[in-house]
């Protein structure tokens, strides 16, 4: 695995691979799993600088709130290269220096896969990361990631197959002006 350039640099801001899933305010995803409809919509986007042990670089942190129709409304915080979901004890959703196959804190990069159509939409490119449960997620997930998109489908698992999907019908994605 190469390092990441941009822990390399002494700083740690965000690496211009997550650029493409960093959202902005007024965004909004739908899903259905065939009988009920999720709307999610990005409330607020955050951006701090922490500091995480004195005298060290400040680490460059992006909190994105989302509000759920069907699930517990939570956050998102960008880091470096990785997304967690609510803070980084809470679980790691997608590491952008993880190489396919590769697994770190709960989380695995399972595929890459050039397209997949969900519903009546294709995306292309789409990073597809296995999460295990924690204190947002009650089952272990398949998480399917499309640039400038974010999340385009969820696979509930239990026993380590497949018990509900969730797939993006309608989405309105507006990028951080990073």
């Amino acid at each position: 695995m190469e390092p990441d350039p941009v822990s390399q640099s002494g700083v740690n801001s965000i690496s211009s691979t997550l650029h493409t899933l960093l959202f902005d305010t007024g965004s909004y995803w739908i899903y259905s799993n065939g009988s009920t409809s999720d709307t999610v919509n990005l409330n607020s986007v955050y951006r701090e600088e922490l500091i995480v042990v004195p005298e060290s670089p400040k680490d460059e942190t992006f909190i994105l709130n989302f509000e759920s129709t069907e699930f517990n409304n939570y956050s998102e915080r960008f880091m470096g290269a990785i997304i967690t979901r609510d803070w980084v004890d809470e679980g790691w959703v997608y590491a952008s220096n993880l190489e396919l196959g590769e697994s770190y804190g709960g989380l695995t990069y399972v595929a890459e896969l050039d397209t997949l159509l969900v519903e009546n939409l294709e995306f292309y490119n789409v990073s597809q990361f296995r999460v295990e449960q924690g204190n947002y997620f009650s089952n272990d997930m398949y998480l399917f990631y499309s640039d400038s998109v974010g999340v385009i489908r969820k696979e509930v698992l239990s026993g380590g197959s497949v018990i509900e999907t969730w797939n993006l019908i309608e989405y309105n994605t507006l990028m951080y002006p990073y």
